[in-house]
């Protein structure tokens, strides 16, 4: 597997992820907090996750491989800030829909949080196995 095509394969794991967890467990404490946080990240972070991909796919068109690792590194910062945005475009959808603001400052500041917790923890799971797979020769 050629280094870009690892690098745009290991960006779909903090959907996969989470999916298989929801798919073996249901959200619930009992399985411990990971697996809930998991789950919600899927269900907070799923769809603007998607459209931070297609952002990020776009960018990536005439990437190389180390163009795009250097990318893994600022791109849960990036996200972050996309998901705020994301909050913020939802606040008239949602005083149109049903007449009040639902979304609460501080919730998208702990969910920013664990998008960065989250998100350096893949970043680092993949640039490990992406070190691990050039030893081997494998890319």
């Amino acid at each position: 597997m050629k280094g870009k095509r690892y690098f745009q394969v290991s960006l779909f794991l903090p959907l996969i992820v989470p999916l298989i967890v929801l798919l073996l467990f249901e959200p619930s404490f009992a399985y411990g907090r990971v697996v809930l946080i998991l789950i919600f990240s899927l269900y907070l972070g799923g769809v603007p996750y998607l459209l931070f991909l297609i952002g990020l796919f776009f960018w990536m068109r005439r990437k190389d491989a180390r163009d795009i690792q250097r990318m893994t590194f600022i791109s849960p910062l990036l996200f972050a800030g996309f998901f705020v945005l994301c909050a913020v475009a939802v606040v008239p959808i949602q005083y149109l829909m049903i007449g009040q603001v639902r979304i609460e400052a501080d919730v998208v500041f702990q969910c920013s949080v664990v998008i960065l917790v989250l998100g350096y923890s893949y970043v680092l799971v993949v640039n490990a196995g992406y070190v691990i797979l050039k030893l081997l020769k494998i890319t």
